[in-house]
């Protein structure tokens, strides 16, 4: 939502239209990313968000960006910004049918992980992020290890190795902080530094 700030009728104090402006952009900021309410702790989490950091580490380089991931039932939201906030990629897509916007325009495709690796080379396993994520093995996954609460410690699915190497409290339950994962000659660091119901 774009938003425009009128100059005032008559000249007031600097200080005045500084929080003016500032007081509106924060109103505004608040109108596009809405927040809802944790459900209780036995309740599935099926809405939700996270922002944090990802890297993408292979043979020949490194990647690495600020993530924000928004799920809302089977829909999905991904945002990638350079660490300056510069915006590297959007996608955003439900089962069988997903887009992906960048510099060079929009792109469309029936398989998310499919059309990030064509458009990118990123291998990110973001087809499974809804599970693993909130620290869940999904049907394809196989628990290899435990920690001593009962959360998953070490999954493998599908050629991959996650591990959970720490958690945090949010909304009455536990959920990941940071997470390694890797596949192959892949590895991929994910870090999250805010959860956020929606």
């Amino acid at each position: 939502m774009e938003t425009t700030v009128r100059p005032p009728l008559y000249w007031r104090p600097m200080k005045k239209t500084l929080l003016l402006v500032l007081a509106t952009l924060w109103l505004s900021a608040c109108v596009s990313f809405p927040k809802g309410q944790w459900p209780s702790p036995n309740r599935p989490l099926v809405n939700y968000a996270v922002l944090g950091k990802v890297a993408i580490i292979t043979p020949d380089k490194r990647d690495s960006a600020n993530l924000y991931w928004q799920q809302q039932k089977q829909t999905f939201n991904l945002k990638l910004t350079s660490f300056l906030g510069t915006s590297v990629l959007s996608m955003e897509g439900e089962p069988g049918q997903v887009s992906l916007t960048n510099s060079e325009g929009t792109f469309k495709d029936t398989d998310a992980q499919y059309l990030l690796y064509q458009l990118t080379g990123w291998q990110l396993p973001v087809n499974d992020f809804p599970q693993w994520l909130k620290g869940q093995s999904g049907e394809r996954g196989m628990i290899v290890k435990k920690d001593s609460k009962g959360r998953i410690d070490t999954l493998k699915s599908e050629g991959w190795t996650i591990h959970y190497l720490r958690w945090t409290q949010a909304g009455g339950r536990d959920l990941p902080a940071m997470l390694d994962m890797s596949k192959d000659n892949i590895k991929i660091k994910l870090q999250i530094n805010e959860w956020q119901p929606r």
